[in-house]
């Protein structure tokens, strides 16, 4: 009958809310899943539906269907990141380099994002998928690298080697830094005054002064490994790229109290 009918879409409705409110609720789920439809945008409907269709399974399983679907979920974010069960996890992750697989590294990123929120056991604070998927992400460097100096000949204020120095003066003890007996804001100055930071007046001493700082704060043994890169918002990456690591901490404190989106492993 008609309300036969009725009586089992309404059923179906209540099943999968009860589904989404399950998902919602237990944490790790709700990570897992968040990640399982991000990294798969093209294809996420279908993604939902094999998630829901595991879960909906109620064939008996010897510790229970949650448990099964759980388990289930944890593979599938396995496989995502590792192809072969005989391969070593840490060694991918060690492995990895900036250039290279730069689509996994942006999952692991994220895995690792979503895994600090898990160890803050004392908040039930989650990762806010709807802001991360507004934003365009980059991998970025912590530590600036060497061959990441900027190269611009423009004579104007937004001169991009002109606004690297003028940041570098920014340094916490920039006036302590000294190298082959010359305080470094003091090279800094000259370049600025006699705007030696134009190719064609002196590029030697732009490049000097580069790398002098990126090698005072860096440890450049490897530069382009995992353990040097974070996620960052494109539109604040770009924006200091090539700054060294103090510039960067002072960028995202004060971007931390806009409306921009920080991760919280980003933060840390």
């Amino acid at each position: 009958s008609e309300r036969d009918i009725i009586d089992t879409i309404w059923n179906k409705v209540c099943e999968y809310y009860r589904m989404l409110s399950d998902w919602y609720q237990n944490r790790t789920w709700y990570h897992l899943i968040g990640y399982n439809i991000y990294i798969d945008e093209d294809n996420n409907i279908e993604t939902l539906y094999k998630l829901s269709n595991i879960y909906m399974n109620k064939e008996e399983h010897e510790y229970g269907h949650k448990t099964y679907f759980e388990k289930t979920l944890k593979d599938i974010t396995r496989k995502s990141l590792i192809q072969k069960k005989t391969d070593n996890f840490i060694d991918l992750v060690e492995g990895l380099i900036y250039g290279g697989d730069n689509k996994l590294i942006k999952k692991i990123l994220l895995i690792y994002n979503l895994a600090v929120l898990e160890l803050e056991e004392k908040t039930d604070v989650r990762f806010a998928f709807e802001k991360f998927k507004e934003e365009d992400w980059d991998i970025e460097h912590i530590n600036a690298t060497a061959d990441g100096r900027p190269y611009d000949d423009n004579d104007i204020d937004t001169n991009e080697r002109l606004i690297w120095l003028k940041s570098a003066l920014n340094i916490p003890n920039i006036d302590n830094i000294i190298v082959d007996d010359k305080k470094i804001i003091d090279v800094i100055n000259k370049i600025i005054n006699n705007k030696l930071y134009l190719p064609k007046n002196n590029d030697a001493e732009f490049i000097y002064v580069y790398e002098t700082i990126i090698n005072f704060f860096n440890d450049l043994s490897n530069q382009n490994g995992i353990g040097n890169l974070t996620l960052l918002d494109s539109t604040i990456n770009r924006g200091y790229k090539n700054d060294v690591f103090p510039a960067k901490r002072t960028e995202i404190i004060n971007k931390c109290c806009s409306d921009i989106y920080i991760p919280l492993a980003t933060k840390k």
